[in-house]
């Protein structure tokens, strides 16, 4: 296991939101809800303006780990 996939798993476990940017310039905040060898599950977030929060959505999408630019915790504003 890889120290990328390490810090997947520990944001899957920790259910934390994350901004993940793929492909060609594509963001999305979220929560990682699986992690496999090549492409992770991720619950699609909108966020909630009145209570400065991120609320889950319906919307699961997969991202290849190849196409992954960037990983981080979104800031709040």
């Amino acid at each position: 296991m890889t120290n990328f996939h390490s810090l997947l798993e520990k944001f899957m476990d920790e259910q934390a939101t994350v901004n993940i940017t793929f492909g060609e310039n594509f963001s999305f905040n979220c929560r990682i809800v699986e992690t496999h060898e090549d492409f992770v599950k991720v619950n699609l977030l909108s966020f909630n303006k009145a209570e400065r929060a991120f609320n889950t959505t319906p919307n699961f999408y997969f991202i290849p780990l190849g196409s992954i630019i960037f990983i981080e915790e979104p800031r709040l504003k």
